[in-house]
């Protein structure tokens, strides 16, 4: 099981931020805890925690933005 610090947390907004998270068609939540070694509930209970919580909003923005620029990019790229 990953021990909470602040390792775990950059390791876990690295992943967010390359894979998404739920929102934006990132991938599903057990599968992050999966590769982070940790529970649904261990996830929830670090949400909670100020730190991880606003890193891991802030991940998940950085996930859409980079998916709207890539959009963005499709459309406006000439054929």
């Amino acid at each position: 099981m990953a021990k909470f610090n602040e390792q775990i947390i950059q390791k876990c907004v690295d992943w967010v931020c390359e894979n998404g998270l739920i929102d934006y068609g990132g991938t599903k939540l057990i599968d992050f805890c999966n590769v982070m070694g940790i529970g649904k509930s261990t996830y929830y209970r670090w949400m909670e925690n100020e730190t991880f919580g606003t890193a891991i909003k802030k991940a998940k923005e950085d996930f859409k933005n980079g998916l709207e620029r890539n959009v963005c990019l499709l459309y406006t790229s000439p054929s």
